[in-house]
């Protein structure tokens, strides 16, 4: 196994297919052979073997929670500002829309349609929160109403995905952050987390992507108030 030229070059040749690379954390999401799993895992290029986890979909009514009112009083709008949601979606609803369209990109992960839409809701529930400008009713407007909002899918209809589409859709995030002018990126979901930080790929992209540049906020404490209760990343 030694005589590979890369990692991804030896989880071809043992009948393993790539799914990502993921360079941000120097990562391949991959589907690996049972039977070479140990093969792969001894090869000198591997530092550990992660599963694919699901995550899942966190939710609460954040506006209140975050004292929203203080950011009105200081007449930051977000204007010009971009903020990637990372999530099921986002629909084009008039709030993010109107009088001026602030869904400024989307990228699907799942379908890989190229139109913004949300099957199942709760992306376009954080998006709003965040740039909501309330067109339809004044009394709904989010955090930031004139940020642009770039909706990146990398959950599915039932608000839960793998990890490695996650990793893909930070990666294009940061690939993509001049471009949208992406200052925040939200991760309102969470996976148990039972590992150290080291071997934990969202927690690493998570870093990852505050390193270059960008503020990153993740849901926290939706399954507490018991112990060891706040998921990753």
């Amino acid at each position: 196994s030694g005589g590979c030229e890369s990692i991804s070059k030896c989880i071809l040749e043992m009948g393993g297919e790539i799914k990502y690379e993921i360079p941000l954390i120097n990562a391949v999401a991959a589907k690996l052979p049972a039977k070479n799993i140990n093969q792969i895992a001894s090869h000198h290029m591997i530092q550990y073997i992660n599963d694919d986890s699901k995550v899942f979909k966190c939710i609460h009514i954040a506006s209140v929670c975050v004292s929203h009112l203080k950011a009105d009083e200081t007449e930051y709008t977000g204007k010009g500002i971009g903020i990637a949601v990372l999530d099921t979606g986002v629909h084009p609803h008039d709030d993010l829309i109107k009088p001026t369209n602030r869904i400024i990109a989307f990228k699907d992960l799942i379908n890989d349609r190229t139109s913004p839409y949300d099957d199942d809701g709760h992306g376009t529930h954080v998006a709003g929160i965040a740039a909501g400008n309330g067109y339809v009713n004044k009394n709904y407007r989010g955090i930031a109403p004139e940020a642009n909002i770039i909706g990146v899918k990398a959950l599915d209809y039932t608000g839960s995905g793998n990890t490695s589409d996650i990793l893909a859709g930070i990666q294009w995030i940061v690939d993509n952050r001049e471009k949208y002018n992406i200052k925040i990126l939200n991760m309102s979901f969470g996976s148990p987390s039972d590992k150290i930080y080291y071997e934990d790929p969202l927690a690493k992209a998570a870093g990852a992507a505050v390193n270059n540049g960008l503020t990153v906020v993740t849901a926290a404490g939706n399954n507490g108030p018991s112990q060891r209760t706040i998921t990753s990343p």
